[in-house]
Protein backbone atom coordinates (compact mmCIF):
# COMPACT_ATOMS: atom_id res chain seq x y z
CA UNK A 1 0.00 0.00 0.00
CA UNK A 2 2.83 2.46 -0.16
CA UNK A 3 1.37 3.70 -3.54
CA UNK A 4 -1.67 4.92 -1.78
CA UNK A 5 -1.75 8.13 0.00
CA UNK A 6 -3.31 8.27 3.18
CA UNK A 7 -6.61 10.05 3.65
CA UNK A 8 -4.75 12.63 6.19
CA UNK A 9 -2.38 13.02 3.13
CA UNK A 10 -4.37 13.42 0.81
CA UNK A 11 -6.85 16.25 2.77
CA UNK A 12 -3.91 18.46 3.54
CA UNK A 13 -2.85 18.16 0.09
CA UNK A 14 -6.22 19.15 -1.02
CA UNK A 15 -6.81 21.83 1.65
CA UNK A 16 -2.99 23.17 0.45
CA UNK A 17 -5.00 25.00 -2.60
CA UNK A 18 -7.86 26.90 -0.60
CA UNK A 19 -7.97 29.87 1.54
CA UNK A 20 -11.13 31.73 3.26
CA UNK A 21 -12.98 33.71 0.77
CA UNK A 22 -11.95 37.35 1.36
CA UNK A 23 -14.65 39.42 2.78
CA UNK A 24 -16.86 42.34 1.47
CA UNK A 25 -19.62 44.35 2.77
CA UNK A 26 -22.93 42.24 1.73
CA UNK A 27 -26.36 43.92 2.16
CA UNK A 28 -28.20 42.76 5.28
CA UNK A 29 -30.42 40.70 3.49
CA UNK A 30 -27.83 39.70 0.93
CA UNK A 31 -25.91 38.30 3.88
CA UNK A 32 -27.78 35.00 5.40
CA UNK A 33 -25.57 32.19 5.14
CA UNK A 34 -22.26 34.14 4.91
CA UNK A 35 -19.83 33.98 7.66
CA UNK A 36 -19.46 37.74 9.57
CA UNK A 37 -15.69 38.71 9.33
CA UNK A 38 -16.12 41.15 11.67
CA UNK A 39 -17.94 41.88 15.49
CA UNK A 40 -21.49 43.66 15.19
CA UNK A 41 -21.53 46.25 18.19
CA UNK A 42 -24.59 47.54 19.40
CA UNK A 43 -24.28 51.26 19.19
CA UNK A 44 -27.47 51.79 21.17
CA UNK A 45 -29.20 49.29 24.38
CA UNK A 46 -32.40 47.34 23.48
CA UNK A 47 -34.26 47.69 24.31
CA UNK A 48 -33.40 51.31 23.31
CA UNK A 49 -35.89 53.07 26.09
CA UNK A 50 -37.91 51.43 28.96
CA UNK A 51 -41.18 50.08 27.38
CA UNK A 52 -44.41 48.59 28.47
CA UNK A 53 -45.00 45.05 27.74
CA UNK A 54 -49.10 45.12 27.93
CA UNK A 55 -51.76 47.89 27.11
CA UNK A 56 -52.42 49.70 30.46
CA UNK A 57 -51.34 52.15 32.59
CA UNK A 58 -48.17 53.82 33.67
CA UNK A 59 -48.11 54.78 37.38
CA UNK A 60 -45.90 54.93 40.47
CA UNK A 61 -45.98 51.69 42.22
CA UNK A 62 -46.56 52.87 45.57
CA UNK A 63 -49.95 54.42 45.12
CA UNK A 64 -51.48 51.48 43.70
CA UNK A 65 -49.63 49.26 46.97
CA UNK A 66 -53.43 48.36 48.35
CA UNK A 67 -55.30 49.15 45.72
CA UNK A 68 -58.40 46.20 45.48
CA UNK A 69 -61.90 45.41 44.29
CA UNK A 70 -63.57 46.49 47.05
CA UNK A 71 -61.10 49.60 47.46
CA UNK A 72 -60.07 50.84 44.34
CA UNK A 73 -57.11 53.74 43.09
CA UNK A 74 -58.94 56.34 41.08
CA UNK A 75 -56.20 58.45 39.09
CA UNK A 76 -56.61 60.94 36.73
CA UNK A 77 -55.45 60.30 33.21
CA UNK A 78 -53.34 62.63 31.92
CA UNK A 79 -51.93 61.35 28.51
CA UNK A 80 -52.02 58.66 26.06
CA UNK A 81 -48.80 57.19 24.69
CA UNK A 82 -49.19 54.87 21.29
CA UNK A 83 -46.30 52.88 20.14
CA UNK A 84 -43.75 55.21 18.19
CA UNK A 85 -44.88 58.27 20.19
CA UNK A 86 -42.63 59.78 22.79
CA UNK A 87 -44.50 60.55 26.17
CA UNK A 88 -44.72 64.57 26.09
CA UNK A 89 -45.91 64.10 30.00
CA UNK A 90 -44.36 63.23 33.29
CA UNK A 91 -46.09 61.39 36.08
CA UNK A 92 -46.91 63.12 39.14
CA UNK A 93 -49.13 62.57 42.36
CA UNK A 94 -52.65 60.90 41.74
CA UNK A 95 -51.69 60.60 37.83
CA UNK A 96 -51.27 57.94 35.22
CA UNK A 97 -50.63 57.96 31.48
CA UNK A 98 -52.41 55.14 29.10
CA UNK A 99 -50.14 53.22 27.41
CA UNK A 100 -50.14 50.57 24.73
CA UNK A 101 -47.52 47.08 24.68
CA UNK A 102 -44.60 48.35 23.37
CA UNK A 103 -45.13 52.39 23.23
CA UNK A 104 -42.37 54.63 25.32
CA UNK A 105 -42.62 55.12 28.78
CA UNK A 106 -42.14 58.23 30.78
CA UNK A 107 -38.93 58.24 32.85
CA UNK A 108 -40.58 58.19 36.32
CA UNK A 109 -42.72 55.38 35.70
CA UNK A 110 -42.35 53.03 38.42
CA UNK A 111 -45.15 50.01 37.16
CA UNK A 112 -47.19 49.89 34.72
CA UNK A 113 -50.84 48.33 35.34
CA UNK A 114 -52.75 45.65 32.89
CA UNK A 115 -55.47 47.59 31.62
CA UNK A 116 -57.53 44.27 32.15
CA UNK A 117 -57.08 45.23 35.90
CA UNK A 118 -58.72 48.46 35.46
CA UNK A 119 -62.18 50.29 34.71
CA UNK A 120 -60.46 51.09 31.20
CA UNK A 121 -61.27 54.93 31.88
CA UNK A 122 -59.82 57.16 29.53
CA UNK A 123 -59.88 60.38 31.69
CA UNK A 124 -59.79 58.72 34.89
CA UNK A 125 -58.79 55.07 35.82
CA UNK A 126 -59.64 52.67 38.65
CA UNK A 127 -57.57 50.58 40.17
CA UNK A 128 -58.06 47.12 41.18
CA UNK A 129 -55.27 45.22 41.89
CA UNK A 130 -51.73 45.79 43.49
CA UNK A 131 -48.93 46.80 41.89
CA UNK A 132 -45.02 46.03 42.52
CA UNK A 133 -42.14 48.06 41.55
CA UNK A 134 -41.17 47.18 37.98
CA UNK A 135 -43.63 45.20 37.13
CA UNK A 136 -44.75 44.90 33.16
CA UNK A 137 -41.49 47.44 32.19
CA UNK A 138 -39.31 46.00 29.76
CA UNK A 139 -36.12 48.36 31.02
CA UNK A 140 -33.77 49.94 28.40
CA UNK A 141 -30.45 48.17 27.89
CA UNK A 142 -31.93 44.83 29.73
CA UNK A 143 -31.26 42.51 26.79
CA UNK A 144 -28.43 44.71 25.02
CA UNK A 145 -26.19 47.24 26.66
CA UNK A 146 -24.82 49.40 23.83
CA UNK A 147 -21.46 48.99 23.16
CA UNK A 148 -21.62 44.83 23.36
CA UNK A 149 -20.73 42.37 21.06
CA UNK A 150 -24.34 40.99 19.55
CA UNK A 151 -22.80 39.09 16.68
CA UNK A 152 -18.72 37.69 16.83
CA UNK A 153 -16.97 36.79 13.50
CA UNK A 154 -16.81 34.01 12.27
CA UNK A 155 -20.41 33.51 12.51
CA UNK A 156 -22.97 31.75 10.52
CA UNK A 157 -25.40 34.25 9.57
CA UNK A 158 -29.08 32.69 9.87
CA UNK A 159 -32.52 34.44 10.29
CA UNK A 160 -31.82 35.11 14.15
CA UNK A 161 -28.85 36.62 13.72
CA UNK A 162 -30.12 38.49 10.78
CA UNK A 163 -32.84 39.80 13.30
CA UNK A 164 -30.36 40.89 15.98
CA UNK A 165 -28.39 42.76 13.88
CA UNK A 166 -31.23 44.82 12.35
CA UNK A 167 -32.57 45.69 15.63
CA UNK A 168 -28.88 47.02 15.81
CA UNK A 169 -29.32 48.94 13.19
CA UNK A 170 -27.15 47.00 10.60
CA UNK A 171 -27.99 47.55 6.97
CA UNK A 172 -24.65 45.68 6.04
CA UNK A 173 -22.35 43.75 7.09
CA UNK A 174 -18.43 42.47 6.41
CA UNK A 175 -19.02 38.79 5.50
CA UNK A 176 -16.99 36.30 4.10
CA UNK A 177 -19.73 34.72 1.07
CA UNK A 178 -20.69 31.69 0.33
CA UNK A 179 -18.61 29.50 -1.56
CA UNK A 180 -19.57 29.48 -5.28
CA UNK A 181 -19.08 26.31 -6.91
CA UNK A 182 -19.39 24.97 -10.11
CA UNK A 183 -20.23 21.01 -10.84
CA UNK A 184 -19.79 19.49 -14.05
CA UNK A 185 -20.90 15.90 -14.69
CA UNK A 186 -18.79 13.90 -17.50
CA UNK A 187 -19.95 10.68 -19.00
CA UNK A 188 -21.24 9.58 -22.41
CA UNK A 189 -23.08 7.53 -20.86
CA UNK A 190 -25.40 10.33 -18.75
CA UNK A 191 -28.19 11.38 -19.22
CA UNK A 192 -30.56 14.67 -18.57
CA UNK A 193 -32.72 14.35 -15.26
CA UNK A 194 -35.44 13.85 -16.29
CA UNK A 195 -35.05 12.24 -19.68
CA UNK A 196 -36.42 9.20 -20.88
CA UNK A 197 -33.96 6.10 -20.58
CA UNK A 198 -31.56 4.67 -23.20
CA UNK A 199 -29.63 1.18 -23.44
CA UNK A 200 -26.76 1.86 -21.90
CA UNK A 201 -27.40 5.43 -20.49
CA UNK A 202 -27.96 6.67 -16.70
CA UNK A 203 -29.36 9.98 -15.13
CA UNK A 204 -27.48 12.08 -14.00
CA UNK A 205 -27.44 10.95 -10.36
CA UNK A 206 -24.20 12.73 -9.28
CA UNK A 207 -24.65 15.94 -10.43
CA UNK A 208 -28.16 16.55 -8.37
CA UNK A 209 -26.69 15.01 -5.24
CA UNK A 210 -23.69 17.61 -5.22
CA UNK A 211 -25.31 20.04 -5.87
CA UNK A 212 -27.84 19.59 -3.05
CA UNK A 213 -24.50 18.94 -0.77
CA UNK A 214 -23.22 22.08 -1.11
CA UNK A 215 -26.62 23.80 -0.92
CA UNK A 216 -26.65 22.23 2.33
CA UNK A 217 -22.89 23.00 3.49
CA UNK A 218 -24.46 26.56 2.51
CA UNK A 219 -22.49 27.12 -0.75
CA UNK A 220 -23.96 27.92 -3.76
CA UNK A 221 -24.07 25.51 -6.77
CA UNK A 222 -24.33 25.55 -10.42
CA UNK A 223 -24.86 22.64 -11.55
CA UNK A 224 -23.50 21.97 -15.35
CA UNK A 225 -23.65 18.78 -17.92
CA UNK A 226 -23.63 15.95 -18.22
CA UNK A 227 -21.51 16.85 -21.01
CA UNK A 228 -19.60 14.17 -23.09
CA UNK A 229 -15.78 13.20 -22.29
CA UNK A 230 -14.08 14.86 -25.15
CA UNK A 231 -10.64 16.61 -24.15
CA UNK A 232 -12.41 20.45 -26.07
CA UNK A 233 -15.18 19.79 -24.49
CA UNK A 234 -14.08 19.26 -20.92
CA UNK A 235 -11.46 22.02 -21.52
CA UNK A 236 -14.30 24.46 -23.15
CA UNK A 237 -16.72 23.85 -20.33
CA UNK A 238 -14.33 24.38 -17.41
CA UNK A 239 -12.85 27.54 -19.31
CA UNK A 240 -16.41 29.00 -19.78
CA UNK A 241 -17.53 27.97 -15.94
CA UNK A 242 -14.32 29.64 -13.89
CA UNK A 243 -15.84 33.30 -13.86
CA UNK A 244 -18.11 32.29 -11.66
CA UNK A 245 -16.42 29.47 -10.10
CA UNK A 246 -15.07 29.65 -6.19
CA UNK A 247 -14.35 26.33 -6.39
CA UNK A 248 -15.20 23.69 -9.60
CA UNK A 249 -16.25 20.08 -8.63
CA UNK A 250 -16.17 16.83 -11.54
CA UNK A 251 -17.37 13.92 -11.27
CA UNK A 252 -17.11 11.05 -13.68
CA UNK A 253 -14.58 10.28 -16.69
CA UNK A 254 -13.26 7.58 -14.77
CA UNK A 255 -12.73 4.70 -17.10
CA UNK A 256 -9.56 4.28 -18.54
CA UNK A 257 -10.68 6.79 -22.07
CA UNK A 258 -12.32 8.83 -20.08
CA UNK A 259 -9.33 9.15 -17.34
CA UNK A 260 -6.88 9.97 -20.17
CA UNK A 261 -9.35 12.82 -21.67
CA UNK A 262 -9.79 14.11 -18.11
CA UNK A 263 -5.78 14.73 -17.65
CA UNK A 264 -5.62 16.12 -21.31
CA UNK A 265 -8.43 18.62 -20.78
CA UNK A 266 -6.87 19.36 -17.40
CA UNK A 267 -3.32 19.83 -18.61
CA UNK A 268 -4.38 22.78 -21.09
CA UNK A 269 -5.97 24.71 -18.27
CA UNK A 270 -3.96 24.22 -15.19
CA UNK A 271 -2.68 21.29 -12.81
CA UNK A 272 -4.19 18.61 -11.36
CA UNK A 273 -2.83 15.70 -9.41
CA UNK A 274 -4.46 12.69 -9.43
CA UNK A 275 -3.99 10.27 -6.62
CA UNK A 276 -5.05 6.40 -5.18
CA UNK A 277 -6.20 6.92 -1.99
CA UNK A 278 -6.08 4.44 1.46
CA UNK A 279 -9.91 4.42 1.79
CA UNK A 280 -13.15 2.77 0.26
CA UNK A 281 -15.43 3.96 -1.82
CA UNK A 282 -13.48 6.84 -3.29
CA UNK A 283 -10.25 5.70 -3.91
CA UNK A 284 -9.09 7.28 -6.71
CA UNK A 285 -9.81 11.27 -7.44
CA UNK A 286 -7.70 14.20 -7.92
CA UNK A 287 -7.29 17.87 -6.89
CA UNK A 288 -5.26 20.80 -8.10
CA UNK A 289 -5.84 24.23 -9.95
CA UNK A 290 -7.06 25.15 -13.29
CA UNK A 291 -7.55 28.95 -14.99
CA UNK A 292 -5.36 32.21 -14.83
CA UNK A 293 -7.13 32.64 -10.92
CA UNK A 294 -5.84 29.13 -9.96
CA UNK A 295 -9.32 28.30 -8.94
CA UNK A 296 -9.46 25.05 -6.81
CA UNK A 297 -10.22 21.91 -8.77
CA UNK A 298 -11.63 18.55 -7.60
CA UNK A 299 -12.16 15.84 -9.15
CA UNK A 300 -14.77 12.68 -7.76
CA UNK A 301 -15.29 9.50 -9.12
CA UNK A 302 -18.22 8.17 -10.31
CA UNK A 303 -20.03 6.00 -8.57
CA UNK A 304 -23.02 7.35 -6.17
CA UNK A 305 -21.54 5.83 -3.13
CA UNK A 306 -17.89 6.82 -3.96
CA UNK A 307 -19.34 10.65 -5.14
CA UNK A 308 -21.16 11.02 -1.74
CA UNK A 309 -18.11 9.81 0.52
CA UNK A 310 -15.49 11.74 -0.78
CA UNK A 311 -17.74 14.81 -0.41
CA UNK A 312 -18.18 14.39 2.85
CA UNK A 313 -14.41 13.46 3.60
CA UNK A 314 -12.89 15.92 1.77
CA UNK A 315 -15.04 18.48 0.04
CA UNK A 316 -17.05 19.76 3.06
CA UNK A 317 -13.72 20.44 5.12
CA UNK A 318 -12.63 22.75 1.99
CA UNK A 319 -16.19 24.25 2.71
CA UNK A 320 -15.55 24.92 5.77
CA UNK A 321 -11.74 26.66 5.19
CA UNK A 322 -13.46 29.04 2.09
CA UNK A 323 -15.68 30.30 5.11
CA UNK A 324 -13.22 30.86 7.57
CA UNK A 325 -14.31 27.93 9.78
CA UNK A 326 -12.13 25.17 11.05
CA UNK A 327 -11.70 22.61 8.23
CA UNK A 328 -11.20 19.60 10.29
CA UNK A 329 -13.99 20.66 13.03
CA UNK A 330 -14.97 17.54 14.54
CA UNK A 331 -18.21 15.82 13.28
CA UNK A 332 -17.24 11.90 14.84
CA UNK A 333 -19.17 10.75 17.65
CA UNK A 334 -18.13 7.47 19.04
CA UNK A 335 -20.93 4.55 19.31
CA UNK A 336 -22.29 0.93 19.79
CA UNK A 337 -22.74 -1.32 16.43
CA UNK A 338 -25.53 -3.87 16.31
CA UNK A 339 -24.08 -5.92 13.34
CA UNK A 340 -20.61 -7.17 11.92
CA UNK A 341 -19.00 -6.85 8.64
CA UNK A 342 -15.64 -7.62 6.83
CA UNK A 343 -13.54 -4.40 6.26
CA UNK A 344 -10.25 -4.21 3.68
CA UNK A 345 -7.05 -4.36 5.36
CA UNK A 346 -5.12 -0.84 4.88
CA UNK A 347 -8.21 0.88 3.83
CA UNK A 348 -10.19 3.21 5.73
CA UNK A 349 -13.68 2.22 5.15
CA UNK A 350 -16.72 4.33 5.07
CA UNK A 351 -19.68 2.04 5.73
CA UNK A 352 -23.01 3.81 5.27
CA UNK A 353 -24.99 3.02 8.57
CA UNK A 354 -28.67 4.29 10.11
CA UNK A 355 -28.45 5.79 13.62
CA UNK A 356 -30.38 5.32 16.72
CA UNK A 357 -30.96 6.33 20.71
CA UNK A 358 -31.37 3.19 22.94
CA UNK A 359 -33.78 2.96 26.24
CA UNK A 360 -30.36 4.11 28.17
CA UNK A 361 -29.54 6.91 26.12
CA UNK A 362 -26.75 5.15 24.20
CA UNK A 363 -26.06 5.71 20.52
CA UNK A 364 -26.60 2.78 18.22
CA UNK A 365 -25.33 2.39 14.43
CA UNK A 366 -26.27 -0.50 12.10
CA UNK A 367 -24.54 -0.90 9.16
CA UNK A 368 -26.95 -0.88 5.93
CA UNK A 369 -27.09 -3.99 3.62
CA UNK A 370 -25.81 -3.20 -0.06
CA UNK A 371 -22.72 -1.18 0.95
CA UNK A 372 -21.91 -1.27 -3.44
CA UNK A 373 -20.74 1.84 -4.27
CA UNK A 374 -23.35 1.86 -7.60
CA UNK A 375 -26.46 1.25 -5.09
CA UNK A 376 -28.12 4.49 -4.35
CA UNK A 377 -31.18 3.17 -2.21
CA UNK A 378 -29.03 2.67 0.68
CA UNK A 379 -27.28 5.58 0.29
CA UNK A 380 -30.67 7.44 0.61
CA UNK A 381 -31.12 5.67 3.77
CA UNK A 382 -27.94 7.22 5.16
CA UNK A 383 -27.85 8.80 8.05
CA UNK A 384 -24.18 8.05 9.02
CA UNK A 385 -20.98 7.30 7.99
CA UNK A 386 -19.29 4.56 10.01
CA UNK A 387 -14.89 4.98 10.25
CA UNK A 388 -13.11 1.61 9.93
CA UNK A 389 -9.17 2.32 10.59
CA UNK A 390 -7.06 1.07 8.26
CA UNK A 391 -5.97 -1.79 10.26
CA UNK A 392 -9.13 -3.06 11.14
CA UNK A 393 -10.19 -6.12 8.88
CA UNK A 394 -13.23 -7.29 10.82
CA UNK A 395 -16.08 -5.44 12.62
CA UNK A 396 -18.38 -7.45 15.63
CA UNK A 397 -21.68 -6.93 16.96
CA UNK A 398 -21.47 -4.70 20.34
CA UNK A 399 -17.74 -3.32 18.96
CA UNK A 400 -17.16 0.79 19.58
CA UNK A 401 -17.02 2.17 16.27
CA UNK A 402 -16.15 5.71 15.38
CA UNK A 403 -19.06 7.59 13.44
CA UNK A 404 -19.52 10.60 10.86
CA UNK A 405 -21.99 12.48 11.36
CA UNK A 406 -23.48 13.76 8.39
CA UNK A 407 -24.63 17.70 7.40
CA UNK A 408 -28.62 17.02 8.37
CA UNK A 409 -27.34 15.11 11.41
CA UNK A 410 -25.52 17.80 13.78
CA UNK A 411 -26.80 16.05 16.81
CA UNK A 412 -27.44 13.03 18.10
Amino acid sequence: MNDFRSVEEQLNAVLSDIQPLEPFPIGLMESRGCVLAEDVLAPWPLPAFDTASVDGYAIHALQASDASPDDPLVLRVVDAVAPGERPTKSLFAGTAIRVSAGSALPHDTEAVIPVEHTNGGDEEVAIYQPARFGQFIRRQGEDVRAGDVVAEAGTAIDARTLGLMAAVGRSQVEARPRPRVVVVSIGQELLEIGAALEPGKVPDTNGIMLAAAIAECGGVAYRVGPISDDPEVIQRVLSEQLVRADLVLTTGGTSALSHDHLRQAFAKLGHVDYQRIAMYPGGAQGHGTIGEEHVPIIALPSNPASAFVSFEVFVRPVLRRMFGHDPYGGRLQTATITNGFGSPHGKRHYVRGIRETDPLGRHIVTALDGQGTHLIASLARTECLIVVPEAITNVDPGDTVDVLLLNDVSVW
